[in-house]
């Protein structure tokens, strides 16, 4: 499995004493159940300028078969705040499931 995450602000400034109003500071983690298991990097935290992506691979170990949930992943966005200049950590949960199927093959009607 492969998550993209991608920085939709586009630079309009191209001086460098403009660069970095759309730039996107995040922390990226795994938050997955004990159902199964991400091999991988499961957090870090990095800086997107405006336009570009990053792209996270992540090897997902299913142990027994049923329908899973493969979205585990939360990202926190840091906004600063305009009456004390701090940085405050926001929380963003994807809206969607991603689901998966996994038969046991000695099960299998084929």
């Amino acid at each position: 499995m492969e998550v993209t995450i991608v920085n939709r602000l586009l630079s309009g400034f191209r001086d460098s004493s403009h660069d970095s109003l759309n730039d996107v500071e995040f922390e990226f983690e795994i938050l997955a159940p004990p159902t199964f298991k991400v091999v991988g990097t499961t957090t870090f935290s990095f800086t997107l300028r405006g336009g570009d992506d990053i792209s996270v691979p992540l090897v997902v170990l299913i142990p027994n078969p049923g329908v899973h949930n493969l979205q585990c992943i939360r990202i926190f966005i840091y906004e600063t705040s305009d009456s004390t200049g701090t940085k405050v950590k926001v929380p963003y949960l994807f809206p969607v499931q991603w689901l998966c199927r996994v038969s046991d093959s000695k099960h299998s009607l084929n």
